[in-house]
């Protein structure tokens, strides 16, 4: 069990990163929307989170992960347009991700399936 909490510790410590990185990616993203390496450092971001959150089961977190990693690719690849809506969406999603990971810590519950939905009809 001891191995658990470590693998859990460690996780969340990344995790939080990666929130954090992704936060301020997307600030400098609205900012200059047509900066790739933001968008490739969100979508590889998002894509490391969701494979972390998998191999140890937090599937929301998995979920979410890989729906932003979804049309963070989309607008690399120009098929999404960035727009004030999608921004407002993108951070709602964030904002979510970091509730789902900050409630291993404190076992909260948060609601995820409707903004993941959303997120899913913009792909």
């Amino acid at each position: 069990h001891m191995k658990e909490d470590e693998y859990k510790e460690l996780f969340l410590a990344e995790a939080l990163d990666n929130f954090e990185e992704i936060n301020r990616l997307l600030t400098s993203l609205e900012k200059n929307d047509r900066d790739k390496n933001c968008l490739n450092a969100l979508f590889r971001i998002t894509h490391t989170l969701k494979g972390n959150a998998a191999g140890l089961g937090y599937v929301p977190i998995a979920e979410l992960a890989h729906v932003l990693e979804d049309l963070f690719g989309e607008v690399r690849d120009g098929k999404v347009k960035l727009s004030a809506d999608l921004f407002g969406s993108l951070y709602k999603g964030v904002d979510v991700l970091g509730g789902l990971i900050n409630s291993l810590r404190d076992g909260s519950v948060v609601r995820y399936k409707g903004i993941k939905t959303k997120l899913e009809v913009l792909v």
